[in-house]
């Protein structure tokens, strides 16, 4: 289990290294589809509010 982690902890590290392209980039947002927000809020909502949880 402790060499798995070490494992995972090496891959993370090694991915900082990786730099994409401006072609990269675009290709990868030409697939993203928007879609709509699921939750209880679709929009930050003005500085100083409190949101409070009511059950």
């Amino acid at each position: 289990m402790f060499l798995l982690l070490l494992q995972y902890i090496d891959d993370a590290v090694k991915a900082l290294e990786i730099s994409l392209t401006n072609e990269d980039l675009t290709y990868l947002e030409e697939m993203y589809v928007p879609h709509p927000i699921v939750g209880a809020i679709n929009e930050n909502p003005p500085q100083g509010t409190v949101l409070l949880d009511k059950k």
